[in-house]
C-alpha cells in the first residue's frame, strides 16, 4: 500500500496493477475501477458542498420554510419544481432549494419520485447540443470547485 500525490492510498502489484481484496469471491479492482471510485468521490463532495453553501445562504435568509408541516413542505417542493421547469427563472430556482435545504435540515430527501416523469421528459425533450452545454457547464463547476479545494488545502 502506499500514499499516492493526492494523499489518497492505492495498493498495487509488481507492474502497477491495483490489488483488490484477496477474499474468496470478492474481486481485484482494476484502475478504472480506481478511478470510477475517485470521480464519484469528487461529484458527490461537489455535490455536498453545493447543498452546504445553498443551506447555508437559506439559513442566512431566516428559514423561511421552519414553520410548515412536513407534509406541507413536501407538496410545495413538488409544486416548485414544477414551476420552475415550466419556467427556469431564479426566483423559481431559489424557492426549490430553499424548500430542498429545509427538507435536508429535517434529514429528509426530497420527494424526487413526485416529479421523476416531469424530470425525465424535460431531459428527453432537450436537444443534444443543450445537455452537451449543461455537461460543460457542471464539469467547469467540478473543475473550479477541486481547484478551490486544492488550494484550501495548500494553505493549511
Amino acid at each position: 500500500m502506499r500514499m499516492n500525490q493526492s494523499g489518497r492510498f492505492t495498493m498495487h502489484r509488481k507492474g502497477g496493477a491495483a490489488v483488490g481484496s484477496r477474499r474468496k469471491g470478492v474481486p481485484d479492482m482494476s484502475n478504472d475501477d480506481t478511478r470510477e471510485g475517485q470521480t464519484g468521490a469528487v461529484i458527490r463532495a461537489f455535490l455536498q458542498n453545493k447543498s452546504m453553501e445553498q443551506t447555508r445562504d437559506y439559513l442566512s435568509r431566516g428559514r423561511r420554510f421552519a414553520q410548515l408541516e412536513l407534509g406541507e413542505l413536501n407538496q410545495y417542493w413538488v409544486i416548485a419544481v414544477r414551476s420552475w421547469l415550466a419556467r427556469k427563472d431564479p426566483t423559481n430556482e431559489l424557492i426549490m432549494d430553499d424548500l430542498a435545504s429545509e427538507l435536508g435540515l429535517r434529514q429528509v430527501e426530497p420527494p424526487y419520485g413526485a416529479v421523476k416523469r416531469e424530470l425525465m421528459q424535460r431531459f428527453a425533450q432537450a436537444n443534444k447540443s443543450q445537455q452537451e452545454k449543461k455537461i460543460r457547464e457542471i464539469m467547469w463547476a467540478i473543475g473550479e470547485f477541486m481547484h478551490d479545494n486544492e488550494r484550501h488545502s495548500i494553505k493549511s
